[in-house]
């Protein structure tokens, strides 16, 4: 609807009458995409999309799922329009299959859309969450190597679905050694073993946890205080006066002794 009012005048003694126009644009719809693997279900994060209309003319791009794999725009004119994905999640292949979907004239709820990947094979993904609460982590560094310790790649860093994936490994026994942890956690240096099968259809799977540095302070037990003698207490001074007499009167009798001997 357009409220703008639209103003004209009536003259006197006039014999027409006055043409007025007015346009109205078409209510705008929207849609929203939800990304899942193809076999577990699960909602997949980090796929990258290009919004074209019906003939392929770039309308957004850098459309991205989120942490529940969904990816939703609105405002979007009556028409034909097709959602192409220009990266996969991590770990996954990339479907370059584009989805066709039609906004319509009066469209009041957003067109739901759904799309899967298939995991990478011949390789592995790992995932890295916090031990306690399963975050997942962004950030922590790994060096895939052999099992003879001979590197094989470095500087493998979780994304921000926490996720590492290497594809194409040949068959063989592999190690992931972290280097860095994520900020705010402690390093865990166990490796991750695997092994990836000459005839290996799926991707190896793995998982790792870190556990997060505690600002906990050494409790230092207090000191008792005790309580020294005091010049002016006469229950803890009168014992040693009284060794101290002894000692004088033991000197001057032996003085006396010696004097009298001479």
């Amino acid at each position: 609807m357009d409220s703008t009012p639209i103003k004209f005048e009536v003259k006197k003694g006039q014999t027409e009458a006055v043409q007025l126009a007015m346009t109205n644009e078409l209510s705008k719809g929207g849609f929203v995409l939800t990304k899942t693997d193809n076999q577990s279900g699960e909602v997949l994060q980090g796929a990258v999309f290009e919004l074209q209309d019906a003939e392929g003319k770039v309308i957004e791009s850098g459309l991205t799922t989120d942490v529940s794999g969904k990816l939703a725009i609105d405002q979007l004119k009556p028409g034909n329009y097709q959602l192409v994905e220009t990266k996969a999640p991590t770990g996954y292949e990339l479907e370059t299959t584009p989805i066709k979907f039609e906004v319509k004239k009066g469209q009041t709820k957003a067109v739901q859309l759904a799309m899967t990947n298939e995991l990478s094979k011949g390789g592995f993904v790992l995932t890295k969450t916090d031990d306690q609460s399963g975050e997942v982590l962004q950030g922590a560094v790994f060096e895939l190597q052999d099992t003879n310790g001979k590197k094989v790649q470095r500087n493998l860093t979780t994304d921000s679905a926490g996720k590492i994936a290497v594809a194409k490994l040949k068959p063989g026994k592999y190690q992931l050694i972290e280097t860095k942890a994520p900020q705010g956690y402690e390093l865990d240096a166990t490796p991750v073993t695997f092994e990836v099968m000459g005839n290996q259809k799926e991707i190896i799977k793995v998982a790792k946890t870190n556990k997060a540095i505690t600002n906990e302070k050494e409790v230092v037990p207090p000191v008792p205080n005790k309580k020294l003698p005091s010049t002016g207490d006469e229950k803890e001074s009168m014992p040693y006066a009284g060794i101290l007499l002894s000692v004088l009167s033991f000197v001057l009798l032996w003085k006396r002794r010696v004097q009298h001997r001479q």
